[in-house]
C-alpha cells in the first residue's frame, strides 16, 4: 500500500503484456538503531529503504530479469542481474514471477572490486555508497522490450547537507572505492601467483634444479612481504592484525561517507600517500621480480608464471 499506483494501472499493463511502472520519488533517510520508547509506539514495519521498482510480466522470463540504474547522465551505476543462494537455493535478485514483482533499490551504486581470498568482511563491501540527490532512471527489459522510467532522488529534510557537501561526499567515496578495488586487484593477482610459484617450485625441485628452486624461493618470499604489507594476517575471527593498507583504505572508504570535515581530509591525504606507496611497491615486484623468474623458468623448459599486469595508480 505504499505505492497503489501500479494495482490502478494494471489493466494497462496486463494489455502491454509486460510494464514498468513508473516508480515514486525515493528519500534517502539518515537511517539509525531502533530506539527504545520510540519504535514501540508504533506497530506497523517502515517502507523499504529506498526507491521500490514494480514491474508486471504476464508469465516469467527465461532467465532472470535484469535491472539497471542509470544517473542524469544516462551512466548505469548500478546493476542487478543473476542470482544468489537462499536457505541453500538459487534465488534471483530481481523476482522473476509471473504478475506483479517488486525490487527495492537501496540507492548505493555498484561496489568495488572483491578481495577473493578475504573473510566475509575483508572481501568488501557488496556495493558501494549511496548516491548524490537528484534524477536518475531505472531501466529493464522484458521479453525483447526495454522499459525506461525516470524518478527522482530526494534529500532527508532534516538533513543540513547541501548538494555541493552531499557531492563532495560522494566523490570522495568513489575515489577510495576505487583504490579498494586496485588493492583488492593486487590481493587477488598474489594469491593465485602464490599458487603458480608452489607448482613451480615443486617442478624445481623435481628436477633437482637448485639454481631455479633458489629463484623461485626468493621470488615466493619477495612476494609475501609485498602481501604482508598490503593486508592483515587472516588467522581466524578477532585475530587480525591491523594497520596494513587494505585495511587503512578501507576505513577511508567508510570515512569519507560522510561530512567531509578537514579531519577527514587530512585521513584522506594521509591514505592516499600510503596507497600510492603501495601501488610502487607492487608495480617494482611485478616489473623487478617476475620477468627473471619466467626467464629463468622458460630456459629450464617450464611453465612460466602467469603475465601480471601493472597496476595504474
Amino acid at each position: 500500500m505504499d505505492d497503489v499506483r501500479p494495482l490502478q494501472e494494471l489493466q494497462q499493463a496486463i494489455a502491454r503484456s509486460t510494464w514498468l511502472f513508473a516508480p515514486r520519488n525515493g528519500t534517502e533517510w539518515t537511517l539509525h538503531s531502533d530506539d527504545e520508547g520510540t519504535y514501540t509506539n508504533y506497530a506497523a514495519d517502515n517502507p523499504p529503504y529506498g526507491v521500490t521498482l514494480t514491474f508486471y510480466q504476464r508469465e516469467p522470463q527465461k532467465s532472470a530479469p535484469a535491472l539497471d540504474i542509470l544517473d542524469s547522465h544516462g551512466r548505469v551505476i548500478r546493476s542487478v542481474s543473476g542470482t544468489h543462494k537462499v536457505a541453500g537455493k538459487d534465488e534471483p535478485y530481481v523476482t522473476n514471477k509471473a504478475g506483479l514483482n517488486r525490487y527495492t533499490w537501496d540507492f548505493n551504486v555498484n561496489g568495488p572490486v572483491k578481495w577473493n581470498g578475504g573473510n566475509d568482511f575483508s572481501k568488501g563491501p557488496e556495493t558501494g555508497p549511496g548516491v548524490v540527490p537528484g534524477s536518475y532512471s531505472a531501466r529493464m527489459t522484458l521479453s525483447g522490450h526495454t522499459y525506461v522510467q525516470r524518478f527522482d532522488v530526494l534529500p532527508d529534510p532534516r538533513s543540513h547537507f547541501t548538494q555541493a557537501e552531499y557531492q563532495r561526499s560522494f566523490d570522495a567515496a568513489i575515489r577510495q572505492m576505487g583504490h579498494l578495488s586496485q588493492i583488492d586487484t593486487m590481493l587477488n593477482n598474489l594469491d593465485d601467483l602464490k599458487k603458480s610459484l608452489e607448482t613451480a617450485s615443486s617442478a624445481a625441485k623435481k628436477a633437482n634444479n637448485t639454481a631455479l628452486s633458489q629463484k623461485l624461493d626468493a621470488a615466493t618470499a619477495a612476494r609475501q612481504t609485498l602481501f604482508d604489507t598490503l593486508a592483515v594476517n587472516i588467522r581466524g575471527e578477532g585475530t587480525e592484525d591491523e594497520g596494513k593498507l587494505h585495511e587503512d583504505v578501507f576505513g577511508a572508504y567508510f570515512g569519507a561517507q560522510g561530512l567531509v570535515t578537514p579531519a577527514v581530509v587530512s585521513l584522506l591525504t594521509r591514505v592516499d600517500a600510503l596507497y600510492d606507496a603501495g601501488i610502487v611497491r607492487y608495480n617494482a615486484f611485478v616489473t623487478g621480480v617476475l620477468p627473471g623468474v619466467n626467464a629463468a623458468l622458460k630456459q629450464a623448459g617450464m611453465k612460466t608464471l602467469p603475465v601480471v599486469k601493472i597496476i595504474t595508480p
